[in-house]
């Protein structure tokens, strides 16, 4: 069953304004009214990145682009029966547009479709 896609810009500002605890490990500081309203779905992709269980998008874009020889220029993050997956929208320098699925915890390149007019 696949859940619905969490917009990737979403994530990676909530990732950047989420505070670090006192000690600067990277243990989540309690809530403040900036991540308190944040949607659940959102928290839960979220605190994936941060206990390690996924990979960041900055680990993985960078591949997938040099693989496809092309520019992301859209990306999602959803579950699809349980596995977190990176969908992106590559844009190659000849004007091809591919939807790329990448497992996130791996970064393995797990589905590729062509968008054809």
């Amino acid at each position: 069953m696949r859940r619905p896609a969490l917009p990737l810009a979403a994530l990676c500002a909530a990732a950047l304004l989420a505070p670090l605890s006192a000690d600067g490990q990277g243990a989540p500081a309690p809530a403040t009214p900036d991540t308190a309203t944040l949607d659940p779905d959102f928290e839960q992709a979220l605190g994936a990145v941060q206990r390690g269980e996924i990979r960041r998008l900055s680990d993985i874009l960078p591949q997938v682009e040099a693989q496809f020889g092309g520019r992301a220029i859209e990306t999602e993050i959803e579950t699809d029966d349980g596995r977190w997956v990176y969908e992106m929208e590559i844009l190659t320098a000849d004007g091809r547009l591919f939807e790329v699925d990448v497992d996130a915890v791996t970064g393995e390149v797990i589905d590729v479709e062509e968008e054809v007019d």
